[in-house]
């Protein structure tokens, strides 16, 4: 069968929402537009065409979009419904376009290659298959899949990779994983994601009133209070400062505590007999026998304890 169009880019994300293997992939069709026919099987939010002509982007590139109809933020089955949805929708496109070549990538993962191999199987085609993730393990790590659904999904994509014409991938690791999972002869390229300058505009001149407004937006609103509450916000102090400074005043005025002196107790044992001698640590204390040292007490004498005072003996 003749085919149409040279190169077919099927991606999910696509300019202006990926505004990074999106740009890329707008960029590589338009360099390609220039001497072959290139179209687009994407979705969108409806405005895709409004928004390249407004950019005076893709210039000869024909976009096939259809609505996106999920989001990162959406649950598990309609993200699903909505990949086995854009499945349909490439397969109706590829069999329009009839492309060539064909450049896939895992977004969405598994199925959409999968469809596109099954086209280029019963049409002679050839196709690329860009991996930036390898599934369903990195699917299967996010939600844990159904084994018999799993192993399904594994097959499918191994077969994507054997049947490839070409692979790209990120790193060797994930090289050696594609190698050695679906065992393909197909050469694998290493390609790191892209990467674009971002051209910031220029920012207004900030002036005093441009301030003023900032920082007023930037206040709170404070919120009503009863009565009870502006009575009791008023006997309070108006700072944190006053009140710290209340605190420390208070501390000053309070009458520091006196120093208190210990007395360490002996009990002496004589001929079966105890009793119990009290002496002060800056006195003497004589006991018959051996003493026992007990802990020590109390005393209200002011007095400081000197550092050489004999002990007990």
């Amino acid at each position: 069968m003749r085919k149409k169009t040279e190169l077919a880019i099927v991606n999910r994300g696509f300019w202006p929402q990926s505004l990074v293997v999106g740009e890329a992939l707008l960029r590589l069709a338009e360099q390609v537009a220039k001497h072959h026919r290139v179209c687009v099987i994407t979705q969108s939010d409806g405005q895709l065409r409004a928004k390249l002509k407004a950019a005076q982007r893709g210039e000869g590139v024909e976009l096939r979009d259809c609505r996106s109809r999920s989001n990162s933020s959406s649950g598990l089955v309609k993200r699903s419904l909505d990949a086995l949805g854009f499945m349909l929708w490439t397969f109706w496109c590829l069999m329009r376009a009839r492309p060539a070549q064909v450049y896939v990538s895992t977004n969405p993962p598994v199925v959409v290659p999968f469809i596109v191999f099954v086209y280029c199987r019963l049409f002679g085609a050839r196709y690329t298959y860009h991996l930036q993730d390898i599934h369903p393990e990195a699917a299967n790590i996010v939600v844990p899949l159904n084994k018999h659904l799993y192993k399904l999904l594994q097959h499918m994509d191994a077969a994507v990779m054997r049947n490839a014409h070409s692979l790209i991938t990120l790193s060797k690791d994930m090289h050696e994983v594609i190698g050695r999972r679906s065992a393909t002869r197909a050469p694998v390229h290493l390609v790191d994601n892209p990467a674009f300058d971002v051209e910031l505009a220029p920012s207004a001149p900030r002036t005093s009133k441009s301030i003023k407004a900032t920082l007023s937006a930037a206040r709170p609103t404070p919120s009503p209070r009863s009565p009870m509450t502006r009575r009791a916000a008023s006997r309070r102090p108006r700072s944190c400062i006053a009140a710290i400074g209340s605190a420390r005043t208070a501390s000053a005025r309070s009458p520091r505590p006196r120093a208190r002196k210990f007395t360490s107790s002996t009990t002496a044992t004589r001929c079966g007999t105890s009793r119990t001698t009290t002496s002060a640590i800056h006195g003497t204390g004589r006991s018959c026998g051996r003493t026992t040292p007990r802990s020590p007490t109390r005393t209200g004498s002011t007095r400081s304890i000197r550092s050489g005072s004999p002990t007990a003996r």
